[in-house]
Parts: C-alpha cells; structure tokens; sequence
C-alpha cells in the first residue's frame, strides 16, 4: 500500500492561486516498487512529475544549476499591480 507524505506547499508565482506540491510516495506503484518524489502543479488543470527518489541528489543540484542560469536572465513583470510576477504566453 503506497504511503504519501506531503513535503510541502507552494504557490506558484507564475499564476493566481496556483500551486506547487512536494510529496515523497513509498510503495507508489506496488509493493515491489521504488520510493518517488513528486512534484505537482495546479493551475489552470494539473501537471505531475514522478521523480525516482535514489535520484534526489542529482536532481537538486540540476535545480541549483538551473537557478544560477535564471538569476543572469532579466525578467520582465508585465502586470506589476496583479500580484503574479512574471509569467510567459499570451
């Protein structure tokens, strides 16, 4: 029986009320099966990412890569009195 524990919680700055949701999952698949990580996001419908959990150390610091190349990016707050920040599309 998979067991979930909830990591936590965010809101996501790309949109109004959206979220993002950290959960590590044992047993996700079966009883044989490898712990994940999950990553969900809810906007306007929901998106889910499974990450193997062996895999977290890489994956963190892919993240930390990936924050260093945003942080030389300039953005570019459209809507500064909408309370959103940044976001992308039309």
């Amino acid at each position: 029986m998979s067991k979930q524990t909830k990591v936590s919680t965010l809101l996501s700055s790309n949109s109004r009320g959206g979220t993002i949701t950290i959960k590590h999952i044992e047993q996700p698949h079966g009883e044989f099966s490898d712990p994940i990580i999950t990553i969900e996001l809810k906007e306007n419908n929901i998106s889910i990412i499974e990450l193997p959990a062996k895999d977290i150390d890489e994956i963190i610091e892919a993240l930390w890569k990936a924050k260093k190349i945003n942080k030389n990016v300039k953005t570019f707050d459209a809507h500064p009195d909408s309370g959103i920040g940044t976001g992308g599309g039309e």
